[in-house]
């Protein structure tokens, strides 16, 4: 067997070789992107959803704030009317009940 000879059977096979080697490596490399654009749409899909969350998160607080705004006047008015109150029985002569905050029948 001549150097033609040979080269007529080896050239064929490492050109087969050399193709099947370079087309594992491309698959891999593609497998490899793809998995990257699957882990990058997953990350995305998660940073929608807490942006989502974070928004009627931040919804709710500005309406506690506001419920709890109006808490605050109505127990401001709530106090003044007590005061008054105390005040009117004070100069009929009639005794105030005492204060019962803190105790067993007046924290509920």
């Amino acid at each position: 067997m001549d150097a033609g000879q040979f080269l007529q059977i080896a050239v064929p096979i490492i050109v087969a070789i050399v193709t099947a080697v370079g087309t594992v490596l491309i698959a891999r490399m593609k497998t490899r992107q793809d998995v990257g654009v699957a882990i990058t749409s997953g990350f995305e899909a998660l940073t929608n959803q807490l942006q989502e969350e974070r928004t009627q998160l931040l919804e709710m607080i500005q309406l506690l704030r506001l419920e709890r705004a109006e808490s605050d006047q109505k127990l401001k008015y709530l106090r003044r009317r007590v005061a008054r109150l105390e005040d009117i029985l004070e100069k009929a002569g009639i005794p105030i009940p005492p204060d019962d905050v803190g105790t067993a029948s007046g924290a509920a």
